[in-house]
């Protein structure tokens, strides 16, 4: 019963990990490295750091992409506007 249910929650946690990168992947042209930088600053200034300041700015990065894409602004073009956040895994 136990390993059944650490199998589920594992499960569980794998589709959630595979949807994120999903819509990260469907909203790659509105990642901004302009508010990835600004949710680094301002996670460095209340303390955050290590994988928690990193979600933080991944938060922030998705949040402002899928804001960005609902309020019709066109994607980014160019990659090098584009953002590069590390990605989590489960372990």
């Amino acid at each position: 019963m136990l390993n059944q249910r650490f199998l589920d929650q594992r499960t569980q946690l794998t589709r959630a990990l595979v949807e994120i990168h999903d819509a990260r992947l469907a909203l790659r042209g509105f990642l901004s490295q302009q508010t990835a930088d600004a949710a680094r600053r301002s996670g460095v200034a209340a303390g955050r750091e290590g994988d928690d300041l990193e979600a933080m700015v991944e938060a922030a990065v998705l949040l402002g992409a899928v804001q960005s894409k609902a309020q019709g602004y066109h994607p980014i073009r160019s990659t090098e506007e584009s953002v590069t956040t590390p990605t989590m895994t489960p372990t």
